[in-house]
């Protein structure tokens, strides 16, 4: 199967056809939005505990089907800027792509974020010049010397049946500590990594891209109000490492 896999719980179809399907990706699952009743569709809850019920601007609840895989060849990255109500502005890296039967898919990942990050760490393994297989993954690991747990986020990327590994790359920072001026802690920060990521890796991304016959990166400016944007993907599963 190619394409946006099924509704889950359910025997609907791919996903809406048309110009350009937008894939919101949020914990582990890719999400479309959907009018309350349709097949598979699922009540969007936010919140820490996500017990408190989304809304749109018009204060109507918010309905989604939620979708475990997306099949296609990559075609291009774009980059777009948008500013949230509060008011900070954020990047999404676009991924694009094209199913077996035409449809066309762009996949928004909000920079910096677990997601985004996690794909750029797998992309110096993909072959440009074949399909993948992406699917969403979210669960609590256990640290078994501490017992801590910690959220665990990102993307599997799959080609040929063999799951695509983050492996080592050259000159990629190590995370680092520093306080928090808020709360006088030192944290452990991955802003050193993530810059990297986003100046080196997905530039080198974008060249292999374009060498495997892929179009031109491209970025643009979008407008205010991006969390109430079909598949924007932000919530607070998504907060940064």
């Amino acid at each position: 199967m190619s394409g946006l896999s099924k509704p889950k719980g359910t025997g609907g179809d791919e996903g809406r056809k048309g110009n350009e399907t937008w894939v919101g990706v949020s914990g582990g699952v890719f999400t479309l939005p959907a009018e309350k009743g349709a097949p598979g569709a699922v009540q969007v809850m936010k919140g820490k505990n996500h017990d408190e019920p989304a809304t749109d601007k018009d204060g109507n609840h918010k309905y989604r089907t939620e979708h475990e895989n997306l099949e296609g060849r990559i075609t291009s990255f774009s980059e777009r800027k948008a500013q949230l109500y509060d008011g900070e502005e954020t990047v999404f890296l676009s991924v694009h792509l094209t199913a077996a039967d035409g449809t066309k898919y762009r996949v928004d990942l909000p920079e910096f974020k677990r997601h985004w990050e996690n794909f750029l760490m797998r992309s110096p393994g993909i072959d440009f010049t074949k399909d993948v297989k992406l699917s969403p993954y979210s669960f609590e690991a256990t640290n078994k010397e501490t017992g801590k747990t910690s959220l665990k986020q990102g993307i599997a990327i799959y080609q040929d049946d063999e799951k695509v590994m983050a492996g080592n790359i050259d000159g990629l920072p190590e995370a680092t500590q520093a306080k928090n001026p808020k709360t006088g802690k030192m944290e452990w920060t991955f802003l050193e990594r993530n810059e990297f990521l986003r100046d080196v890796v997905l530039a080198q991304a974008k060249e292999r891209l374009i060498a495997a016959g892929g179009t031109a990166p491209v970025t643009a400016e979008v407008a205010e109000g991006v969390r109430n944007v079909p598949g924007s993907g932000i919530g607070e599963e998504d907060e940064a490492f």
